[in-house]
């Protein structure tokens, strides 16, 4: 009695594509475009920390969440990973959009959550007296550019431009 061993090979085969590669563009559609207008509401308002660019973002993120435990492969899992520390650099770049500064200067006091982004981001942190700023332009600069990095990434890891 010989056996049929070719839907064994086959499934086999499918588990290691689905395991090592391959990317379903159809799955990140949502993700793209919701990355994509916020990329744009923040171009289009210069950066100025609005309500339209915070519901973008919130769609940007619930895109992201709907996506969790349904990626398949390493590309799907780095592309969902780019896509969220891009929503977290932009959620930053607002965040320090609407910071005030210290009275008579353009520094941004660091405390408690800031701090730590500071230091994730590498932000140039000035130090004196004990207390601890940074230049809000500086921030805010490096911030976006991170954000559209990793929104450059995972496009390009889905395939989109």
């Amino acid at each position: 009695m010989r056996v049929d061993t070719r839907p064994i090979v086959l499934a086999v085969v499918c588990s290691l594509v689905a395991a090592c590669g391959g990317l379903d563009q159809k799955k990140f559609e949502r993700v793209f475009a919701a990355g994509k207008a916020l990329q744009a509401e923040v171009e289009s308002t210069k950066g100025a920390p609005t309500s339209p660019a915070r519901d973008r973002l919130k769609a940007f993120d619930a895109e992201i969440d709907a996506l969790h435990d349904h990626t398949i492969g390493k590309q799907e899992v780095d592309a969902l990973k780019a896509y969220a520390e891009a929503a977290d650099a932009y959620r930053y770049f607002l965040r320090f959009q609407a910071l005030e500064t210290e009275p008579g200067t353009t520094q941004i006091k660091l405390s408690g959550p800031n701090a730590e982004v500071a230091a994730r981001y590498k932000l140039p942190v000035d130090s004196k007296g004990g207390v601890k700023s940074v230049n809000r332009a500086q921030a805010v600069t490096i911030l976006l550019q991170a954000a559209e990095q990793h929104l450059t990434d995972g496009n390009r890891i889905v395939g989109r431009s």
